[in-house]
């Protein structure tokens, strides 16, 4: 099983690198290093969806992702980019997936913005603060209930090992100790884990407002050197660097991280010159055990300049 899952990594990898253009069954197999038949079933029993059902899906969620967060692109763009080629069918396939067309998605989209930004304007305890006279902090009490530190960062890049999992993590938390105490358990024997603060991360493949929790990947990683050499089904990849909105809160309950990801995603992020990066991960830094009732964190957002 092990062994399938790492072939599986590497093909949803390989996936998400080459989402825009037309893949083919032969090529994908290649990938995986199995026959087309053998590829299939197994690709099938992993995921609980055919390979050509999950790229169509990633697409629609991709595309659900660009819509409402760049306004400033055209939907007809954004559908062609991601290798849809009849906006028609685009269209149909959008709404019978959301529920909603490209064009109220967006518009539902900016409403929740003007919505959180609102809530900003009416007093929800935003201070600014300044360090170093470089950078700017900002404090928010998010729905009345947790306080959120935000501010725009450069980060650098690393590498991290990982294991995958399909299915919410944060809302399942059983789901993320028992991936990390796998991965703690390869990592232990092989001298990677060799401090007592050392940083755990959870790697957002997907964006979990637009991907049902069933089909959210998500990784438990650990920081390694890029030369550590991988096996079973832990897999190793660089973490890229480049500007990230940075945000450090603490929360007991999962309703309370959603909010503070929502009011960031959508709504932060846009009051400034940017929008966010959907060629990079987002991903979570626990600065406590994974494990523990109240979990301190740092999240990460790749943002770009609009």
């Amino acid at each position: 099983m092990e062994e399938y899952i790492k072939h599986r990594d590497k093909v949803l990898d390989y996936i998400d690198e080459n989402l825009s253009r037309e893949l083919t069954l032969d090529e994908l197999s290649e990938v995986s290093c199995y026959s087309k038949y053998h590829f299939s079933r197994i690709f099938t029993n992993l995921m609980g969806e055919t390979v050509f059902q999950y790229i169509h899906r990633l697409r629609l969620e991709k595309a659900a992702e660009r819509v409402g967060m760049e306004e400033d692109v055209s939907i007809t763009a954004i559908a062609y980019e991601l290798g849809f080629t009849n906006c028609a069918s685009f269209s149909k396939s959008f709404k019978n997936h959301f529920g909603l067309s490209p064009s109220e998605w967006r518009k539902k989209i900016k409403e929740k913005k003007e919505c959180f930004q609102n809530t900003i304007k009416m007093g929800n305890h935003e201070k600014h603060i300044f360090l170093n006279n470089t950078e700017i902090v900002w404090k928010y009490l998010v729905k009345n209930k947790v306080d959120v530190q935000v501010g725009i960062q450069e980060l650098k890049e690393f590498p991290v090992v990982y294991i995958r999992h399909i299915g919410t993590s944060l809302g399942n938390q059983e789901r993320f100790e028992f991936s990390f105490k796998n991965l703690l358990q390869w990592a232990v024997p092989r001298g990677l884990v060799h401090k007592a603060d050392i940083l755990v991360y959870g790697i957002y493949h997907d964006n979990p407002l637009f991907t049902s929790g069933a089909h959210l990947r998500i990784s438990a990683a650990l920081e390694a050197d890029i030369s550590t050499e991988v096996s079973g089904d832990v897999g190793k990849m660089v973490l890229p660097g480049g500007k990230y909105a940075v945000a450090q809160f603490e929360f007991a309950a999962i309703e309370e991280y959603s909010s503070v990801f929502e009011f960031l995603y959508t709504s932060w992020i846009s009051q400034f010159s940017y929008k966010s990066d959907t060629s990079r991960y987002c991903y979570i830094c626990f600065l406590n055990s994974p494990d523990e009732k109240i979990l301190r964190v740092k999240l990460n957002i790749p943002i770009k300049f609009k």
